[in-house]
């Protein structure tokens, strides 16, 4: 069994594949910088931030989901995280991701369709999506992979957890919630492995969203 924490290294990759387009071609869009001391541009918590890169966007997109080789891909990441991980800019990277082995993980844990989709939904409404990706990726021997919501028993999903499960489930992607009970989250804490998460139940994943 395989887990990957989601969110913040979904983030963390986004900034890493797109870092040319958010950061070098927006100097050519007028009021994106008013400032040499901003880590972002100033329209990316807007729709304008994909209407304004948007032949940018598609075009890295598309090479993210088929049209670079899988080694091309690899190393385009591992070249910006080399060269900007150390930087602050929309969240500081190399407190994310500290083993570029991570970076490998996530392109085959993931697939690169869906990673693509993923990559999409940010671009177009970063400020909306960038919260509620679910916790885990879990993969097996058998190569089946799914998405993992981790819940206190208590807690209920939130619209944008409600949305990105969504998305995911309509692009042919398994997803399930796991409650997490105060025993587990101890033991989590204390042994800081997230091999101590609970096991979901065998339910079909779609019958768990709401």
């Amino acid at each position: 069994l395989h887990s990957t924490w989601g969110g913040n290294k979904i983030i963390a990759t986004f900034i890493l594949l797109f870092f040319d387009i958010i950061y070098t071609s927006t100097k050519y869009i007028r009021g994106a910088y008013v400032s040499k001391m901003q880590i972002q541009p100033l329209d990316i918590n807007t729709h304008l931030f994909y209407m304004n890169r948007k032949s940018e966007i598609e075009r890295r997109l598309m090479e993210i989901e088929s049209e670079w080789s899988d080694d091309r891909l690899i190393n385009f990441l591992k070249q910006n995280y080399d060269k900007h991980s150390h930087e602050f800019v929309l969240c500081k990277i190399d407190n994310i991701i500290s083993d570029t082995q991570i970076l490998e993980n996530l392109i085959e844990g993931f697939g690169r369709k869906i990673l693509a989709k993923i990559y999409k939904r940010l671009a177009e409404n970063f400020t909306e999506h960038k919260t509620g990706f679910p916790d885990l990726l879990v993969s097996n021997a058998g190569k089946k992979k799914y998405f993992r919501a981790v819940k206190k028993s208590s807690a209920k999903l939130s619209i944008e957890e409600i949305l990105w499960l969504d998305c995911l489930r309509s692009n042919e992607t398994e997803v399930e919630i796991a409650p997490l009970r105060p025993l587990d989250i101890k033991k989590c804490i204390k042994k800081g492995e997230n091999n101590d998460l609970p096991k979901a139940s065998t339910s079909s994943p779609s019958d768990k969203v709401p």
